[in-house]
């Protein structure tokens, strides 16, 4: 299994668009995807939950790591 790790320090250079886009196509192809947000900002999360009208705050563990 490969791990890919997307990363950079430098803000606004794209990559929660980058990372979310790149999710989405391996997703699309039958892959595993785990996005984990560790930004205090959540915008990946917030894109992630924005195409179902869903908020972060209705998501529990249990709802969402099956």
């Amino acid at each position: 299994m490969k791990t890919i790790i997307w990363g950079n320090y430098k803000g606004g250079v794209g990559k929660t668009t980058s990372t979310y886009q790149v999710a989405t196509y391996f997703a699309q192809h039958g892959k595993k995807v785990l996005l984990v947000d560790l930004d205090p900002q959540c915008s990946l999360s917030n894109i992630c939950c924005g195409g179902n009208g869903s908020t972060l705050s209705e998501f529990t563990a249990d709802s969402v790591l099956n």
